[in-house]
């Protein structure tokens, strides 16, 4: 901070205040009591004289050298106390008849004021001038060291305080002390005051409070000036003024300007406004919710725009809760817990925010209850729920399976909720349920009771086989149902599916009859309630089985036709056997050969489910075939000599023969004159066999496959010359080449032939096509066609 006692400039409104020369007012002569002076500041004082000594007082007014009226310490300690209703705020005393005997102590406002060379001036009041000498200030006191008496001027100046009480005390160290003598004045206004302009370090959205130094009869001015405004935008009036709202904004010097009288004093005091963090507010839960007995509350609130702001939560007492956290926890509240939250923010600079509060209210309590009746039933119990529940607004219901962790609602009356529950007669162990109920007023309380479903009726049975041969044995069942709740009894009736029944626990039965039944129990329990119970029981017969052949007397490879005939039910499939290693399933209907002669025993078999298989058997004669060779095929000149062909193989007895010419010839052999196929059939006991046999033409010419026309004289004409039979009527012989053209054609046996030209030109090497035409002059006709390669 800056104390103004010189020249402020500021937008040209402050100007230079030198050091003003005090106004001596006075001097103050009464000895006694209260008098009357003219101020200066303050129009009026009245000054009021006190004197004490512990021997007695000295003798007043008494005056040397102008100096007086005023003598202290003549008999011992004494003292003079000046009282100024108003205020002085400085005083001077002209002392002479001061020697080394005396020693004086100041005291303003009852503090001794230790006194400083500076304060010492000579008495200006004698003439001449007296000057001081010989002074010194042990402890604050004055004293002289000279034997010689001196005279002195003491100026005490109280600036920027006043002094409302001056006491003049002459302290009686030396009994030589001859006391001393001394005049008063006082001044009302130096201009000398300090004036100091202090504040706070306000937070922004608080109060700012600027002070300054209090003079009596003065007017004080502040002002804030911006730097960029050229009038304030702010001021006020009063030592003590407040500013309130203050912001960041109005940070900067703060004037203080004080009038009294003609004295103006000025300062001046940097004011900086801290930041303050925004009032906090709740942002979870949003919305807010309520809370009941026993929760964990958790409440967040928090600032922004903020960096570094610590929170602060206090409880209804304003004793710390959460501290340095935005978020306030209260585990396991109870009604104790209930009031008024509180939490603040404070920011790095540590202005304090604006207090949230927060008020804790817990619903009234709630405590579920009910009471369960049980109605038993065939489909289901009947439950009948009472409500019994005290504090809640609303409930809900639950029936959920004892384990399970899904609550099952039932539905929300607010009474009585009847509830049938169905239970599975497949389960033989008991159900157990949990009921709940759940009460609510805002918070909630729960009631669960269990309840256990078990009287079932679950009729079952098993049998000692499920599968049984038609009349063989008797089936027997045991039964399987739920035993009957104790004291009860259950019913039982059997239908047997076959017309007949029963109504022991445990009966047996024999099935007469084949076929596939569904014996069934009937249960009554003791509620009359019924259930039944069905299981497949099948009853195979015995089986019918036959097949027929299409013939049971057959030749090697000729296929045979069996046909299997039987019964289906009870059946799982059939089988052949057709006694030569081979045989057939699942196939009742098949085509078999036999490939070697003998009897067979052929087997069919029906493979049964249940009861024993069934076999029918038939004897299958499979006759041979006689064997017969004719030979391989052989050749004869036409109108020749004739050939004997015939069957090579020896036969056994009872074979029958058969040719196939005109002749029906039934021997083993015969003559043939002419070529030609002939066949020959053998018979034996109804199975044949027949064997062919060609004879063939081709002794008739020889015709060369190849010739080479080079005029060598060997081989150069192509001609079939070598004719066995001289009956040759006519010849013609036809030479093409490979495109199919004519290129020689004769008709003379006796020629030379074809000499490969054609036109009198040689014929290229190659493969040539004849084609040779012969009339026999026994009206016989032969062709022969090929292929002839000239060579060259």
């Amino acid at each position: 901070m800056r104390k103004t006692l010189f020249l402020l400039t500021l937008l040209g409104l402050f100007a230079t205040l030198g050091n003003a020369a005090p106004v001596w007012l006075g001097p103050i002569t009464h000895t006694s009591g209260t008098a009357p002076y003219t101020g200066n500041a303050i129009p009026t004082h009245n000054v009021t004289i006190t004197r004490t000594a512990t021997v007695g007082l000295s003798p007043i007014p008494q005056t040397i050298c102008n100096t007086g009226p005023y003598v202290v310490g003549g008999y011992g300690r004494e003292d003079i106390n000046f009282h100024f209703d108003k205020f002085a705020t400085q005083v001077k005393v002209n002392i002479i008849d001061f020697q080394s005997n005396d020693e004086l102590a100041f005291y303003i406002n009852g503090t001794l004021y230790n006194v400083q060379p500076r304060d010492l001036f000579n008495n200006d009041e004698c003439t001449p001038v007296v000057t001081h000498t010989g002074l010194t200030m042990p402890s604050g006191h004055l004293t002289s060291s000279s034997s010689t008496p001196s005279s002195v001027q003491v100026q005490i100046d109280a600036a920027p305080n006043t002094i409302q009480d001056f006491k003049v005390e002459h302290v009686f160290s030396n009994t030589a002390s001859g006391g001393a003598v001394f005049k008063l004045h006082f001044a009302d206004d130096t201009c000398m005051q300090r004036l100091d302009a202090t504040s706070d370090t306000p937070c922004s959205g608080r109060i700012l409070h600027l002070n300054g130094t209090e003079f009596p009869n003065t007017t004080f001015n502040w002002s804030f000036w911006p730097s960029s405004s050229p009038t304030p935008t702010w001021t006020a009036t009063g030592a003590h003024v407040t500013r309130p709202n203050i912001s960041t904004t109005q940070t900067g010097k703060y004037f203080l300007e004080a009038i009294r009288g003609a004295c103006t004093y000025r300062d001046t005091v940097d004011v900086f406004i801290r930041s303050t963090p925004a009032k906090p507010i709740i942002t979870y839960p949003v919305p807010m919710k309520t809370f009941c007995k026993g929760d964990t509350v958790k409440i967040k609130a928090t600032t922004s725009g903020f960096a570094g702001v610590i929170f602060h939560w206090y409880d209804k007492n304003w004793s710390p809760a959460n501290q340095n956290l935005d978020t306030l926890i209260l585990e396991d509240v109870q009604p104790i817990d209930e009031g008024t939250y509180y939490e603040y923010a404070e920011g790095i600079q540590g202005c304090i925010s604006d207090t949230l509060k927060w008020d804790l209210v817990l619903n009234p309590d709630v405590t579920a209850g009910f009471t369960v009746t049980q109605k038993l039933g065939c489909l289901g119990d009947t439950f009948t729920l009472h409500n019994a529940s005290t504090g809640a607004t609303d409930v809900k219901w639950f029936f959920t399976p004892a384990g399970s962790t899904i609550l099952n609602p039932i539905g929300a009356n607010w009474n009585d909720s009847n509830y049938v529950q169905s239970y599975d007669n497949n389960v033989p162990t008991p159900i157990n349920y949990n009921i709940t109920l759940a009460a609510f007023n805002g918070c909630k309380d729960t009631a669960v009771k269990g309840a256990t479903i078990f009287h079932p009726l679950i009729d079952s049975f098993t049998t000692d086989t499920a599968k049984i041969c038609q009349g063989k044995m008797d089936i027997k069942f045991t039964n399987l149902t739920s035993d009957p709740l104790a004291g009860t009894n259950h019913a039982f009736y059997w239908a047997f599916g076959d017309g007949d029944s029963s109504t022991q626990k445990d009966p047996k039965h024999l099935y007469t009859l084949a076929g596939i039944f569904n014996p069934t129990l009937y249960v009554v329990d003791f509620l009359g309630c019924v259930d039944s119970f069905k299981k497949q029981v099948i009853v195979d017969s015995t089986g019918i089985i036959n097949f027929m052949a299409s013939d049971t007397s057959v030749c090697v490879g000729k296929t045979i036709a069996f046909d299997g005939l039987y019964s289906r039910l009870g059946s799982l499939t059939t089988g052949w056997d057709f006694g030569d290693g081979n045989g057939a399933v699942d196939t009742p209907n098949v085509v078999y050969t036999y490939e070697n002669p003998g009897t067979y025993n052929v087997k069919f078999t029906l493979f049964n489910r249940i009861c024993p298989d069934t076999v029918k058997t038939k004897k299958i004669v499979v006759k041979p075939f006689p064997v017969i060779e004719l030979g391989p095929d052989t050749a004869m000149c036409p109108n020749g000599a004739p050939i004997a062909i015939g069957n090579n193989l020896p036969q056994a007895p009872g074979v029958t023969y058969l040719w196939n010419q005109s002749t029906q010839d039934v021997t083993s052999s015969v003559l043939v004159r002419h070529p030609g196929t002939y066949s020959l059939t053998a018979t034996l006991n109804g199975c044949s066999t027949t064997d062919s046999i060609l004879v063939a033409k081709n002794c008739f010419v020889d015709i060369p496959n190849a010739f080479t026309p080079d005029g060598d004289g060997n081989n150069d004409y192509f001609l079939p010359r070598q004719f066995m039979s001289r009956g040759v009527q006519s010849f013609t012989m036809t030479i093409f080449d490979r495109w199919g053209k004519k290129v020689f054609e004769t008709n003379s046996s006796n020629g030379r032939g074809w000499d490969g030209k054609y036109n009198g030109e040689y014929q290229p090497s190659g493969v040539y096509i004849y084609l040779i035409d012969v009339n026999f002059v026994n009206s016989t006709n032969e062709r022969y066609q090929g292929n002839v390669t000239l060579l060259r």
